[in-house]
């Protein structure tokens, strides 16, 4: 059987807010304040969506804290090449020595593919091709990783849920997968990441070019997750309300919104400020739970204005997301089309192969097929990935295989040129 395999990482830091005092391993009334993150690097599976039901340290004096607010649904593949920050958490001082993990297969939702791009919801089994319903997985952290919370002091660590080793395909048919997760930790920061947080509008700063959000994690509506604040600067994009801007007219137009506005940023972590400075800023409307129903996905085909979907994850307003195989994602003339970069998107680029969010309504007819409707709404175009071998270097030239974790041979290019002759044609 072919290894199948999902990295998942967790990033704790701590950022503490009191003034000067010790962190002893006894019991304190200090506290320090704890940044939760989470990031994923995968491309096998297609959706990995379990419920994280508690992420709790020991301390060494025998104190147990559990970071995590809430249980929460999360879809590890959807947090692919970034970290997110996940809460931010006052917790009692002292040194922690061991993480665990508890998580619950229950309901879990994941979707694997074969080598021809087939997908099949997979049920979990353990070792002894029995189902799993929840899991502990521990950690015991080095001397040199252990997590010294105290005043004045900022002290990291990151989790690598390290699923390479233990996630198998039993097989397609049926399809079973078996888990048996680890964790591996060490006291760094994952610099080379792109870095999110979303959450709802609390202030911004235009003299001091930050902006501050209540986080909600994932499309969390609700909980105490702590605050978030981000610098940005003269090359930060915007799009809000699905209108897009930059620099200081964007910082402006933030400063214009209601509190609470749903607001999503991405960008890096700065050593120098030791904090994130963010290079494009969703806001409003724009945002994928700001009161539509969202889909994420990959055009396979397009005819007119009408485009099917593959491999979609749709996330109807305040519900669990869920998996389709397939889907039709209807625009109109009208409908908002936004790229990565300002300007360089319009209803015309949404081609074969463009992997979008798109906001709108969904629909669905056990009898007929789904469908979701973004006339009134918004289609938000994402940076794609290629791979294929390598026939030349300069100008760089492939053997296409993959577009966006799916086979060429997938797509349908019918249309995409002026004619059938000029079609776009992956070999």
């Amino acid at each position: 059987m072919k290894q199948w395999s999902l990295w998942a990482f967790l990033f704790l830091g701590s950022v503490l807010l009191t003034a000067c005092g010790g962190g002893s391993d006894s019991s304190s009334s200090e506290t320090g304040e704890l940044q939760l993150m989470l990031t994923d690097a995968e491309e096998d599976f297609l959706t990995y969506q379990v419920t994280l039901q508690q992420v709790q340290l020991e301390r060494r004096d025998g104190t147990t804290v559990n970071v995590l607010p809430q249980a929460t649904e999360v879809d590890f593949v959807q947090y692919q090449d970034l970290n997110e920050v996940f809460a931010v958490m006052s917790i009692p001082a002292g040194r922690y020595e061991s993480v665990t993990l508890s998580m619950d297969y229950t309901d879990a939702e994941i979707v694997i593919q074969d080598d021809t791009g087939t997908s099949y919801m997979a049920d979990v089994v353990d070792g002894d091709g029995q189902p799993v319903t929840t899991l502990d997985v521990d950690l015991d952290l080095g001397d040199g990783d252990t997590i010294n919370i105290r005043p004045g002091r900022l002290a990291r660590l990151t989790l690598d849920l390290d699923l390479a080793a233990s996630n198998h395909i039993v097989s397609f048919e049926p399809a079973l997968v078996e888990v048996e997760p680890f964790i591996m930790g060490r006291a760094i920061v994952d610099e080379d990441r792109e870095h999110r947080v979303r959450g709802l509008l609390k202030r911004v700063d235009e003299a001091g070019s930050s902006i501050s959000l209540n986080v909600r994690p994932l499309r969390l509506r609700r909980g105490g997750f702590g605050d978030f604040t981000f610098q940005v600067d003269n090359d930060t994009l915007y799009e809000i309300d699905g209108t897009e801007y930059s620099g200081d007219t964007g910082l402006s137009a933030m400063a214009a919104l209601a509190t609470d506005t749903p607001v999503v940023a991405f960008g890096e972590y700065d050593a120098r400020l030791d904090g994130q400075i963010a290079s494009h800023v969703i806001a409003g409307s724009s945002v994928a739970w700001s009161g539509k129903d969202v889909l994420k996905g990959v055009v396979r085909a397009r005819s007119g204005n009408t485009l099917t979907i593959g491999g979609a994850v749709v996330e109807p307003d305040d519900q669990a997301a869920a998996f389709l195989t397939e889907i039709t994602l209807v625009v109109g003339s009208e409908t908002p089309v936004t790229g990565y970069r300002l300007g360089d998107a319009t209803i015309d680029n949404l081609s074969v192969g463009q992997r979008i969010l798109a906001l709108g309504q969904f629909s669905s007819d056990q009898f007929e097929n789904d469908q979701f409707d973004a006339t009134d709404g918004l289609v938000r175009m994402k940076l794609n990935r290629i791979v294929g071998q390598v026939n030349a270097p300069m100008p760089l030239a492939l053997d296409l295989a993959w577009i966006n974790r799916r086979p060429a041979a997938r797509y349908d290019f019918a249309g995409t040129g002026m004619s059938d002759v000029e079609d776009a044609d992956p070999a």
